[in-house]
């Protein structure tokens, strides 16, 4: 994994777990250690908009996660050929999260950053900015999706819109 790749998704993902273990109800028991699996399949084409869909091995930080309210997450890149030009987690969450939650949901976005709400057709989506790039995070069902798109990118609407049809 390209050190582009590593920086923003080490935030998202401590980001998340930090929240995560601070949101809903007690979580695992106190001696419970669950780790988060790879999300096997998300259900994205191969090519989205000109840009070539990779999945990341991310296996070597998910190993580092305990005790998550996150079961799943797959990392996917979007590459224009070597130009990666944005990546989108897929994170799936446990049963005893509260995913539902408005709070829940509000709670994870702010530790990512300070966002604004909009709504883009039938889902809210709440958008912010990180370095050099604007981060974009959904809920879907049981699914969190977060995608990080570089700031020089010229169609970074339409690679959301598109995007907002995956269903994993």
């Amino acid at each position: 994994m390209t050190a582009r790749i590593r920086v923003p998704l080490v935030a998202v993902l401590v980001a998340a777990a930090v929240v995560l273990a601070a949101c809903g109800d007690d979580g695992p028991a106190a001696g419970e250690e669950r780790r988060i699996a790879h999300l096997a399949d998300a259900a994205l084409p191969g090519e989205v908009l000109g840009l070539t869909v990779g999945e990341e091995d991310v296996a070597s930080l998910l190993a580092q996660a305990r005790r998550p309210y996150v079961e799943a997450v797959g990392l996917y890149s979007f590459r224009d050929g070597d130009l990666l030009q944005a990546t989108l987690q897929v994170s799936r969450f446990a049963d005893d999260a509260d995913h539902t939650s408005g709070e829940f949901r509000r709670a994870i976005v702010n530790r990512i950053g300070t966002a604004q709400v909009h709504r883009v057709g039938e889902h809210t989506v709440w958008i912010t900015r990180g370095r050099q790039q604007q981060i974009s995070v959904w809920f879907d069902d049981a699914h969190m999706f977060v995608l990080s798109v570089r700031e020089d990118y010229p169609r970074p609407r339409a690679l959301l819109r598109a995007l907002l049809e995956v269903k994993p």
